[in-house]
């Protein structure tokens, strides 16, 4: 009985996720209400209080399903690197997966592309949370990435500020897609070329910039 009762209250808890997810990104934070997402879950709003307590957890719970479905999987992709080869194949994946999230054009991807434009709108405490857990394990894995191509023996506050300078630029391009309304990519991409096409077209140019400038230099062997 109470192996039915628990799994009654995961699916009560992810049709609770399922309506927030959709209705938080069709709407926003701000003109989401509670009483919305109960109706498309066919729950009553003493489950959404016993499952999340606040409209805030709901929205935190749901960007951190979204997270796990995708860009989590570049935390860590610094440690994958063994030569040069590797190197450039895990920034090419880092600015891949990012342009593939904030240009998707179909669920689960589009949502959290969705989150990215609306972020503003969200509480501070949320946007501090979010950008703690989120965004800098990203960064910083880029960050890392980046800094195995700076020059050899080059001052540590330049080195820092070349770095900031590359992850802006990067994280740039890739967030004016998510915050463009049609997308960036139907705005500008000549006509007859597909939203395939130049994804794929971008993610060349952005790579071929990173190599142009940059040269994967082997870290130093302890002694």
């Amino acid at each position: 009985m109470s192996e039915i009762s628990e799994a009654a209250q995961e699916s009560t808890r992810e049709r609770i996720l399922s309506a927030a997810t959709e209705i938080f990104a069709a709407k926003g934070y701000l003109r989401t209400t509670v009483r919305e997402i109960c109706a498309r879950a066919k729950v009553n709003l003493a489950l959404v209080n016993y499952h999340f307590e606040s409209k805030e957890n709901l929205y935190v719970a749901v960007v951190e399903q979204m997270f796990e479905q995708g860009p989590k999987r570049l935390v860590g992709l610094a440690g994958t690197v063994r030569d040069e080869a590797s190197w450039r194949a895990a920034i090419r994946k880092w600015i891949k997966t990012s342009l593939e999230t904030v240009t998707a054009e179909e669920p689960p991807l589009s949502y959290l592309s969705a989150f990215i434009a609306q972020a503003p709108e969200a509480p501070e405490k949320v946007k501090e949370d979010l950008f703690t857990r989120h965004h800098l394990p990203l960064r910083r894995d880029l960050s890392l990435l980046l800094r195995m191509g700076l020059p050899e023996g080059i001052p540590e506050r330049e080195a820092e500020l070349q770095i900031s300078l590359w992850c802006s630029a990067i994280e740039s391009v890739c967030m004016s897609h998510a915050m463009a309304r049609p997308n960036w990519v139907d705005n500008f991409s000549p006509a007859g070329v597909t939203h395939e096409e130049w994804i794929a077209a971008e993610l060349d140019w952005m790579c071929n910039l990173v190599f142009s400038l940059l040269r994967y230099r082997a870290p130093e062997k302890p002694v």
